[in-house]
């Protein structure tokens, strides 16, 4: 849209909301020549402090306290007039059904695409997915007998995959995700929020997951060992830290999971989110925030219709 359009598509609003980066040109800028309120709900890994519409966010949103600590440096550092808050960002409860685990017969992967690419930049440059399938596979070589659901809808998986890996579609309806299997198994290099890490708890599953920020920060019942971080570039302008696990170690704790009783761990895990990631209280804390952006002379009818939506 010109910036025109974007003046009359927003023509009395008094917050815009978006999440990752703004979906059109100019919006930001339309927005504070209007006087409407910009709140943005930042995935770190897509940022760096260069881009030009970073200084007409009013809010930062944050929905994981690594993210928090990110932008808080950053508006230090290079002077942005942001507020930034954090938000224990909340899942669907009501659609993410509770199912009592007893034992550990069964992980659960969820590929999905396998997330964004990430570079080396080292002398071994090489490309990887996200979300850690390299390193399953290779454990899963190690652990033949332990059998490991993986849901995907990338077409481009390898041929010669281990036979304990069970490859099933990825389904339209996310909570399919989380209704077999007893551990979630997610070794991701990095996330921007994660949210698989919180819906597989929301319906019962412990979480095994890379002990680093902010996968660590999702209340996993076993961490996966870090043993170095790189860098990687995830485009022309944005290189972000990444994890590195050995498929050893992972393999070592599958194992060492694998037949386990996992009743009290799949009770807290439903319980963590109950507590932590609910839209009942996180909702009027998020609304609570954005309120804060209107001066004591904003009109009340402003304040007022943002209640009521």
């Amino acid at each position: 849209m010109s910036q025109i359009e974007l003046a009359a598509w927003m023509k009395g609003l008094d917050v815009v909301l978006f999440v990752e980066n703004p979906l059109y040109f100019k919006l930001t800028s339309v927005a504070k020549q209007l006087g409407i309120r910009v709140v943005c709900v930042p995935m770190w890994e897509w940022l760096h402090p260069g881009m030009d519409w970073l200084k007409d966010v009013d809010l930062m949103l944050c929905p994981t306290r690594h993210t928090e600590d990110i932008l808080s440096a950053w508006k230090s550092k290079f002077r942005f007039e942001w507020n930034v808050d954090y938000i224990s960002w909340p899942v669907d409860q009501t659609r993410l059904q509770f199912r009592q685990r007893w034992f550990c017969r069964n992980f659960v992967y969820i590929h999905g695409s396998g997330g964004a690419i990430g570079a080396t930049r080292n002398a071994d440059y090489r490309e990887f997915r996200r979300k850690g399938f390299d390193a399953l596979v290779s454990a899963a070589r190690l652990i033949p007998h332990i059998p490991i659901t993986v849901y995907a809808f990338d077409k481009n998986l390898p041929d010669d995959l281990p036979p304990n890996l069970k490859i099933r579609p990825q389904p339209d309806d996310n909570t399919v995700l989380y209704r077999n299997g007893d551990v979630c198994v997610l070794p991701s290099h990095w996330e921007g929020l994660g949210l698989p890490l919180l819906e597989c708890q929301a319906a019962g599953m412990p979480l095994v997951t890379t002990d680093a920020a902010p996968m660590n920060e999702h209340n996993p019942w076993k961490r996966i060992p870090v043993y170095r971080q790189d860098m990687a570039g995830v485009s022309r302008d944005i290189f972000i830290p990444y994890a590195r696990i050995q498929p050893e170690q992972l393999a070592k704790l599958m194992q060492n999971i694998y037949g386990r009783f996992i009743g009290i761990a799949s009770w807290k895990a439903r319980r963590f989110i109950e507590r932590e990631h609910n839209w009942i209280t996180a909702a009027p804390k998020i609304l609570l925030q954005i309120q804060k952006l209107f001066s004591s002379t904003t009109p009340r009818d402003s304040v007022n219709r943002l209640d009521s939506e």
